[in-house]
């Protein structure tokens, strides 16, 4: 886009493009002295397993490094697009920054192999600066299926949910924000106050025993086995508070467990199965638990996607348990005398 603006004796003309993010940049010309912004075209849009990879996405935030690594089992497709009228993106397979006489992507990608792929925008119509864009990194890792196991002959269909409420703090013992600390408590050091078998990934009804003035989170930690219908890369998704935890035939597939971890998002992961049953373990997290009975249900999905396929539901059948006998912890009297000293207060 070019807008001309005369003012007298002054002429400016301005060269409008869109830069990484969406911003607006410009170049300029006053009575033909050039001047520009310093920006860079955008980069390739990258397209993996149905997904437009965006560096800012959930599931990539366990990478020290915010690199996202996706896993291969056969064979994996990559597609990119031009994000810029005029421009071609060239790519590197092994790591290097791609330059002018890198490849340059013409067709899909198919990575067979551990690679790195390193690809950039090149615009030589581009007069708002750097005729480069940044260069976008993408690991791709090829990762042996993990064996499947047999479940235990008196296994049955099913989960086993255990409810824990556990008080947390974003500070430190001196009362400092930590950007670092670790949110996820190992629930295997406390108590459940709820354990029970459900059908499926569900929230059980549960009351909150600690007073309300504590605000302690609610930790559900799910186990069992997931059936994998064939060899091949599956994506778990979860929707739910955080932080969480997840891993399925001994593999970690989601781990978002830091302070920036805990709002209400999508988040997934990958792990390569044999067809089979496998361990399956997730541990969510319900920071306004001890509010429960004033709000709604927090919002919990559990789903996944074979290789390319289409995202889906866990069936029932899929997953199986020990079956267990629901139990509760016992109420604290002293705990419950205090909540009901609270509501008194509440209602005339």
């Amino acid at each position: 886009t070019t807008l001309t603006v005369d003012f007298k004796e002054v002429q400016d003309v301005y060269q409008l493009a869109q830069s990484d993010g969406g911003r607006t940049v410009l170049a300029m010309q006053r009575n033909n002295s050039k001047h520009h912004s310093h920006a860079t075209p955008s980069a390739p849009t990258i397209q993996i397993r149905s997904h437009t990879y965006q560096p800012s996405d959930f599931r990539y935030t366990r990478l020290a490094n915010k690199i996202p690594t996706y896993l291969i089992h056969d064979s994996l497709t990559v597609n990119m697009k031009y994000p810029d009228d005029g421009a071609i993106i060239r790519y590197t397979l092994d790591g290097s920054t791609p330059t002018e006489t890198s490849e340059i992507y013409t067709y899909p990608i198919i990575i067979k192999n551990s690679s790195t792929l390193k690809a950039a925008t090149f615009n030589t119509n581009w007069i708002q600066g750097k005729q480069q864009s940044t260069t976008t990194t993408v690991i791709f890792e090829s990762k042996k299926a993990a064996t499947a196991i047999i479940p235990p002959t008196n296994a049955t269909n099913g989960l086993t949910v255990s409810v824990y409420e556990i008080n947390t703090k974003l500070y430190n013992d001196k009362g400092f924000f930590v950007a670092d600390k670790i949110m996820l408590p190992d629930v295997r050091n406390y108590k459940p106050i709820l354990t029970t078998t459900l059908t499926n990934f569900k929230l059980p009804a549960v009351t909150p025993q600690q007073p309300l003035e504590q605000q302690s989170k609610g930790f559900y930690a799910f186990k069992g086995w997931f059936y994998a219908s064939q060899t091949a890369v599956y994506t778990f998704h979860v929707h739910s508070c955080g932080p969480i935890l997840m891993e399925v035939g001994n593999q970690t597939a989601i781990e978002h467990i830091g302070v920036f971890h805990q709002q209400l998002a999508d988040r997934s992961g990958e792990v390569v199965l044999q067809k089979g049953w496998h361990a399956i373990a997730l541990t969510i997290c319900d920071p306004l638990f001890w509010n429960i009975n004033s709000l709604p249900e927090m919002p919990f999905t559990v789903r996944y996607q074979i290789n390319d396929g289409s995202i889906q539901n866990i069936n029932d059948a899929q997953l199986k348990t020990i079956g267990t006998k629901t139990t509760t912890a016992p109420i604290n009297l002293q705990k419950a005398t205090v909540l009901n000293t609270m509501l008194e207060t509440l209602v005339p």
